[in-house]
This record gives structure tokens, C-alpha cells and sequence, in this order.
């Protein structure tokens, strides 16, 4: 068992949530569309900080291959729409003002252990300016609050990470892809002090502890209504059909 931001943010959303999906490993057997769409969005960018190749093509050629491939779309998306949507959001990030276009380091998996305790594994996007510079991708609908690169948890994590790993940067932030009919890019910037590094350490502890006590209950909220469990938790016949077990990540 390991801890990744993600899996630490299930379990403080629903500790039963992360049990179904870091403990027993379930995941939906038809993946939703706009998690394959970030994952190459991810990949094409990281093909252009290595290879210099040219990012909408490299989104094209994947995504044009990913056809036949059956996924659960949504907010009326199709293959085809979010073809078109991934190649102008690229194209609009290549061309961006902020868009840094030299990197230290892209989709670096690093491990540390949190205080000597917690084992951690993280995938960090991207790191520039000699590693001064942290930057997380994000796919979303809407534009992130302004507050959002200064509170956010991961940022904090990836910021003890390099911290513990390499050197704490100077300036973390979000590239956010805006998926509209007409893309937006929003790049966010902000800080980490040493006490925001605390604070997530404490946070890192208390999870794995809860953990630990195999402390699993059910946080019913609003996450539920786009929860991938809601079948499980709802009690819907034959729940247990809708997943598959999947190997750890790392």
C-alpha cells in the first residue's frame, strides 16, 4: 500500500470511496472519454518538451486511433467533438504567452516516504526554470477561481515532493485547458511556505493512520451524484458487474 494525492484526496472526500478504488482496486470497466481526452492531452505536451513535436498532431494521431475504443461520453461529447476541442486547445496552449517552452522535467515519477512513515509516489507534469517552476495540466469546463492555485492540495504535495527530492520551488501553478466550443487557456500561479509543507505532512500522517485502522465509512455529499461507486453504494443490481480489478498504478 502507497498514498498519492489523488488517493489522499479520496479518502478525505470518502474514506469508503478510497477503499473501493486504492484497496480493492476497482475501476468502471468502460472508462469515461474525458480521462482517456487528459491523459493524451498529458502525453502530447510531454512528447513536445522531449521531441519538439508538434502537439495537436500528436493528440490527432492518437485520438483518431482511439475510435473504436468504447468510452462512456458525457455533457454531449462524441469522439469526433472532442477530436476538433483537443486539437484547438493545443494549438491554443503552443501559442499561449505563458506557455513555458523549455523544461527541467516532464511526467517525472518520483517516491519519497512523508516523515518516514507514509510511503509516496507521485507523477509531477512538469517542472522549469531550473526547477523553480511547477506546473500541474488541467482539463476542465470552466475557469479556475483565483484561489485555486494557492490552496490546492496537490500543489502543496508536489511541493514537498521536490522539496524532499530536488529543491522546493519558487512558483507552483495550474495550466488549465478551458474545453468550450471556442478554448480558453488559464494559467494560475502562487507560492508553498514552509508551513503549507507542514500542514500537508500532518494531513499525509492522519490519512495513513485512518488508514491503517482500516477506517473506511461512507461520507455521503455531493460528490456522490458523480461518484464512479454510486452503483455500489446505492445498492444497484448487479453493481459488481460494472468493474474490473486493475493493477496498482505504481
Amino acid at each position: 500500500m502507497y498514498l498519492t494525492i489523488s488517493s489522499i484526496k479520496d479518502y478525505l472526500s470518502c474514506p469508503f470511496k478510497f477503499r473501493l478504488s486504492h484497496v480493492e482496486r476497482l475501476q468502471k470497466k468502460v472508462p469515461k472519454a474525458i480521462l482517456a481526452f487528459g491523459t493524451i492531452i498529458h502525453f502530447s505536451i510531454a512528447k513536445y518538451y522531449e521531441e519538439k513535436v508538434i502537439p495537436k498532431e500528436t493528440f490527432k494521431a492518437i485520438w483518431q486511433a482511439e475510435a473504436e475504443t468504447e468510452y462512456e461520453y458525457s455533457n454531449g461529447d462524441t469522439h469526433e467533438v472532442l477530436l476538433e476541442q483537443g486539437e484547438k486547445i493545443l494549438e491554443k496552449w503552443h501559442s499561449h504567452e505563458e506557455t513555458p517552452h523549455e523544461a527541467t522535467t516532464v511526467e517525472k515519477q518520483r517516491y519519497i516516504e512523508i516523515a518516514g512513515k507514509v510511503p509516496f509516489w507521485s507523477t509531477i507534469d512538469f517542472t522549469g526554470e531550473n526547477g523553480n517552476l511547477l506546473l500541474d495540466w488541467k482539463t476542465a469546463s470552466a475557469k479556475y477561481p483565483d484561489c485555486k492555485a494557492k490552496l490546492d492540495l496537490q500543489l502543496t504535495a508536489y511541493s514537498y515532493v521536490l522539496a524532499e527530492t530536488e529543491k522546493m520551488p519558487t512558483k507552483v501553478g495550474f495550466g488549465v485547458f478551458i474545453k468550450k466550443k471556442t478554448p480558453e487557456i488559464q494559467y494560475l500561479f502562487s507560492t508553498r511556505t514552509k508551513e503549507d509543507l507542514k500542514n500537508f505532512e500532518k494531513i499525509a500522517l492522519k490519512v495513513w493512520e485512518s488508514i491503517q485502522d482500516e477506517f473506511f465509512v461512507k461520507t455521503p455529499g455531493m460528490q456522490c451524484s458523480w461518484c464512479d461507486y454510486l452503483p455500489i453504494c446505492t445498492d444497484e443490481p448487479e453493481a459488481e458487474n460494472f468493474y474490473i480489478v486493475v493493477p496498482p498504478r505504481y
